[in-house]
């Protein structure tokens, strides 16, 4: 058995965040980084909206995005609002 100084430490793959244990990563990757890593991050609400409705216009999507303040990084991101698919 190992004595507790020579224990690896446990840690995210993408932001090295230490975690207590093994099943707090999903395939190495801390539900923040899940959640986070890939999206874009506006600093307030009226940015993100601003560049909701401009991927509306030059994107000509028809799908519903909307702001949202993620609970793990305090920024905004753009997602689909799941009460406007509810039938």
């Amino acid at each position: 058995m190992l004595k507790e100084s020579t224990k690896c430490k446990i840690r995210c793959l993408a932001c090295f965040k230490e975690v207590r244990r093994l099943r707090e990563l999903k395939d190495g990757v801390c539900k923040e980084c899940i959640g986070c890593v890939g999206k874009q991050s506006y600093t307030s609400k009226a940015t993100a909206s601003a560049a909701s409705y401009w991927m509306k216009e030059d994107f000509q999507r028809n799908d519903f995005i909307f702001p949202y303040k993620c609970n793990y990084c305090e920024s905004w991101h753009l997602g689909h609002d799941a009460r406007e698919w509810a039938s």
